[in-house]
């Protein structure tokens, strides 16, 4: 594991305009890791799914088996 230290002396050693790319990473990391904190928290909240609670919501039209005719090439 990198230690800070060892990561701090490594950023010293690079030129200008890498150390600010290496500071837009760590801003990208750490949106990212604020989104994705945020985006379990708001999943926790969410309501548990109840079977059977679309239940007559939907209908199949009687023919849903039936092949299709775009099909009939491949089907003989």
């Amino acid at each position: 594991m990198i230690t800070e230290q060892l990561l701090i002396n490594e950023i010293h050693q690079l030129p200008e305009n890498l150390k600010e790319e290496v500071w837009q990473y760590i801003t990208q990391l750490k949106a990212r890791y604020n989104k994705t904190s945020l985006s379990v928290l708001t999943t926790e909240k969410k309501q548990k799914r109840v079977f059977g609670s679309a239940k007559n919501k939907y209908q199949l039209s009687p023919d849903f088996d039936k092949p299709l005719e775009d099909f009939s090439d491949y089907m003989q």
